[in-house]
């Protein structure tokens, strides 16, 4: 009884003050178990927007990651930690099933992101690390955002590779958007891929 007051309590008093400064909640650790969970549910079911969000896919409840994943509107920057920890060489997570995405997003250990997925991503600026997505994928990513119009929003994709490629050329070059609207300088390294976009 005491815990729900005091989250009824927390929710009244941060939404009050949030309106009142017209400030946004920020987060820095994405360990949010039990009573902290059942806070941040509050936070997106009063509509209160998120400068900054992390969540930790390792001990984050379903329930709870699917409501982030489909309120990602609020927020402004999404960083989702998926490392395991240094004394555990197996575990499992949930794997998030996105229906908007934040302004901007970075996924720490993001071998389970697919280029199916990225190519439905609405974001501004994705940083990837440690992906499994291969150079053909990357390739694909490149034609489509010249011929289709995916990723319209993207100023800025960062893929950091899994496995090194120490064979692959170091090279960069520079890609035209077929309707002339936008340019790409994209750099390709044995241990990343940058891409950065411009509009005329």
């Amino acid at each position: 009884m005491y815990g729900q007051s005091l989250q009824r309590g927390y929710l009244f008093v941060s939404s009050h003050l949030s309106k009142i400064f017209n400030c946004k909640i920020s987060t820095k650790r994405a360990q949010y178990t039990g009573y902290l969970q059942t806070t941040f549910a509050g936070f997106f079911d009063l509509q209160m927007k998120f400068e900054k969000l992390s969540i930790d896919l390792k001990n984050i409840k379903s329930e709870m990651l699917k409501q982030v994943c489909g309120k990602l509107q609020l927020v402004e920057h999404l960083t989702i930690q998926s490392l395991p920890p240094l004394n555990q060489c197996y575990f499992t997570y949930l794997i998030p099933i996105f229906s908007v995405w934040p302004k901007t997003i970075n996924i720490r250990d993001a071998s389970w992101v697919t280029l199916k997925t990225l190519l439905t991503s609405t974001s501004s600026r994705i940083e990837l690390e440690d992906s499994e997505l291969e150079k053909k994928d990357l390739e694909e990513i490149l034609e489509k955002w010249k011929t289709a119009g995916v990723l319209q929003n993207l100023e800025y994709l960062k893929i950091s590779y899994k496995k090194i490629d120490v064979e692959a050329d170091e090279t960069d070059e520079i890609i035209q958007s077929d309707d002339g609207e936008k340019k790409a300088m994209i750099s390709w390294k044995t241990s990343r891929f940058e891409m950065k976009i411009e509009r005329k």
